[in-house]
């Protein structure tokens, strides 16, 4: 007796993936929002830019018309209910110091490995793919932490672009070589998650760049000549 295998259906896959990372960076954009002590308002608002701000980047740079959000609004409805949910928990519970950046490098992962699919599906060069795959991850971050009034994480040395650019390589190279979307997109999204919380745990940090300066040299005069 032969047995059928059905294989998971890549679409059906990429859009439950994108959903899940909405939710994740929802959560991450909420957690951030409360922490400044935002209203509801800002809040929702700063929720949903991060859930939706890396893929509307990326859509407007590959030309995808109407944007994802745009064309489906469960992409709205969906960050905005999480920002809520998570307002209403944090407001009973305490949220562990460390479920930003759980939710931050899991929501990194997530729509690094959904963008590099989607400029995967468009047939575009390896260093476009991989791109595409760190501005749909880090996007909605950036827009978060600006909206937070700091400076985006991605320019203060953080081990943080740099990932999702290792990740989305990762991703692509597997996916060239034939290996499915499970296990490519679980392997980089794996791969950025570890190095992530390594790097925050470890304290591993970019040097910043330093100006070269001279020394003031001190001129004396002489007064009395």
């Amino acid at each position: 007796m032969t047995i059928p295998v059905r294989y998971a259906n890549p679409a059906a896959l990429l859009y439950g993936l994108e959903m899940f990372a909405v939710a994740v960076c929802a959560v991450s954009g909420a957690l951030a929002a409360a922490r400044k002590k935002m209203d509801i308002f800002g809040l929702i608002v700063t929720a949903i830019v991060t859930a939706i701000g890396g893929g509307t980047v990326r859509d407007l740079l590959l030309d995808h018309r109407p944007v994802f959000w745009i064309a489906n609004t469960t992409f709205l409805w969906l960050p905005a209910l999480v920002a809520v949910a998570t307002a209403a928990y944090a407001r009973v519970w305490a949220v562990p110091t460390y479920s930003l950046t759980l939710a931050d490098a899991l929501g990194l992962a997530l729509f690094t490995v959904s963008g590099a699919k989607l400029a995967l599906n468009d047939h575009y060069a390896f260093l476009i793919v991989v791109l595409m795959g760190m501005v749909t991850g880090v996007a909605g971050g950036a827009i978060r932490d600006v909206l937070c009034g700091e400076i985006p994480r991605i320019f203060k040395g953080e081990i943080y672009a740099t990932v999702s650019l290792l990740g989305a390589a990762v991703f692509a190279g597997l996916q060239r070589t034939g290996a499915s979307l499970v296990v490519s997109g679980t392997a980089a999204a794996l791969l950025i998650i570890t190095l992530r919380v390594s790097a925050i745990f470890w304290g591993v940090k970019l040097e910043p760049i330093a100006l070269a300066t001279r020394k003031a040299q001190t001129v004396t005069l002489d007064l009395q000549n």
